[in-house]
């Protein structure tokens, strides 16, 4: 088994891309309305 593929890091790494998303969705109008 190759150290590279692991379904853990696999999980962690689709949840942190969520989060990202869903942080960037949620401030980045916030802070384009304080901007404009």
């Amino acid at each position: 088994m190759s150290p590279r593929w692991e379904p853990n890091t696999d999980i962690r790494r689709g949840r942190h891309v969520v989060y990202n998303l869903h942080v960037h969705l949620v401030f980045v109008p916030q802070y384009r309305r304080e901007v404009f």
